[in-house]
């Protein structure tokens, strides 16, 4: 590994915490771009924090509106298991259930702080325009949806729309570019989402995005094992790496954020998938992904055909505390302007390696 163990945790920990200097951050991204491991780790972390997200909504902790300003100091905090009682034992039992993987995590930090909300522009994000999707695999342009073959349906099979009058069907798990060849994985459906437009709001490295997306199942005769789910990436640079990054498997993303579902919970209704991801200050732009997975097919049996399949109404939301701090000067430029509600709209949490992270300089 092309990395010192103990310096890594402490860059991630003190990006949780909302401590990490600009030439920390420099660092991290430096270190993120440079060694696949580095990444791995990081995406691991990133999957913790959205696991212990969805925990502190599950305890009503999240969203809510507070009226008191302020964090406390990150080195005047006590320990995690002082916070939240039923959120801290939900997180305790996260930590004791990673022991048997052998990847054991110790220290998390409540953290409140206010955002501001932005919601992202996808197109056709509820699939109401009534056109299929393109089917030409991966895309590289903005603003459309391409992968494998889908389409768009009014209602169907006894499923009514999320919202709206249409949503999106999978039909098969191969595109026009991979017709012909040996592809029984899943269906496969990407949008790309240019954020160069948000630099000022992503640019201290501690925005979030929000995603969701909704899906329902009506199992064909003897289908079984089927699975849903969303996965969201940013990167840097153009968008022509990504034909290439997926077909070679490149992992050239810097972040990732994912949540697989059992489509036995989305039997005849419709149920979400929903994440966060930290946007890393130099993203140029981000992809999600709508995918099913049929059960495993034998050797060249081809393309799997999906009988029932449906997504729909997938969001993306911007949350950054610098886009707060342009709409308070904006408002307070304003007469008689009301000053923008905090939110507890995250418990951003971090592990660190049992013993590895090493104890913060009192200055």
């Amino acid at each position: 590994m092309n990395m010192d163990m103990n310096r890594l945790h402490f860059l991630f920990a003190a990006h949780s915490d909302g401590t990490l200097t600009a030439e920390e951050h420099a660092e991290l991204q430096e270190r993120l771009r440079g060694d696949a491991e580095a990444r791995r780790l990081w995406f691991l972390h990133q999957d913790v924090e959205d696991g212990l997200h969805a925990l502190a909504q599950q305890d009503g902790e999240a969203d809510l509106a507070v009226k008191v300003p302020g964090v406390m100091p990150a080195r005047a905090r006590k320990g995690w298991l002082q916070w939240r009682p039923l959120t801290a034992a939900a997180a305790a039992g996260l930590v004791l259930g990673l022991f048997s993987a052998s990847v054991v995590f110790a220290y998390a930090v409540p953290h409140v702080q206010p955002w501001a909300e932005r919601v992202l522009a996808l197109a056709d994000a509820g699939f109401e325009q009534g056109t299929a999707p393109a089917a030409e695999g991966v895309p590289v342009r903005f603003g459309l949806w391409s992968g494998d073959f889908t389409e768009s349906t009014a209602a169907q099979q006894g499923v009514v729309p999320k919202e709206g009058k249409r949503m999106l069907r999978f039909l098969r798990s191969d595109s026009a570019v991979s017709a012909g060849m040996e592809k029984s994985g899943g269906g496969n459906l990407y949008q790309v989402v240019d954020m160069r437009a948000w630099r000022s709001e992503i640019a201290d490295g501690q925005a979030v995005v929000d995603w969701s997306a909704w899906y329902q199942w009506v199992p064909g005769a003897g289908e079984t094992g089927m699975q849903f789910m969303t996965n969201v990436w940013a990167f840097n640079g153009t968008t022509e790496i990504l034909p290439r990054n997926w077909k070679e498997h490149l992992y050239q993303e810097t972040a990732k954020s994912s949540h697989r579902m059992n489509a036995e919970e989305a039997r005849g209704k419709w149920r979400e998938t929903t994440g966060r991801m930290t946007v890393p200050a130099d993203t140029d732009f981000l992809v999600i992904e709508l995918k099913v997975i049929p059960q495993l097919a034998a050797a060249g049996a081809g393309a799997h055909e999906f009988s029932g399949c449906f997504a729909d109404e997938v969001r993306l939301v911007l949350r950054s505390h610098a886009g707060l701090r342009q709409q308070v000067a904006v408002r307070e430029s304003s007469p008689g302007a009301r000053p923008p509600a905090l939110l507890i709209s995250s418990l951003p949490t971090y592990f660190s390696r049992l013993f590895t992270l090493p104890a913060p300089t009192t200055p």
